[in-house]
């Protein structure tokens, strides 16, 4: 009788955890890198762009690595984005 009672959750579970395994599998490289990341190439774009006086061109070159909360992005928008681009 109890045979298919708990079908739904086991395929429920199962399908979280193949979510899981599959974004351990596409991160792995990147969880053990020891690199080091710089921006020093955008530190000198943004400041040869100074004195452009074009707003639609220093619109687009306001940009500054440091300002960006980057546990934030990862959590709300990549992960998510991740999730929903390669999963579905």
């Amino acid at each position: 009788m109890s045979c298919h009672y708990f079908e739904a959750f086991y395929k429920n579970a199962k399908r979280k955890i193949d979510v899981v395994m599959r974004l351990v599998e596409l991160y792995w490289p990147y969880l053990f890198l020891k690199t080091i990341f710089d921006d020093k190439n955008t530190d000198k774009l943004r400041a040869a762009t100074i004195n452009i006086t074009d707003s639609a061109d220093v619109f687009h070159f306001q940009f500054d690595p440091k300002s960006i909360d980057w546990e934030d992005f990862m959590m709300n928008v990549h992960f998510p984005g991740a999730v929903k681009h390669l999963f579905k």
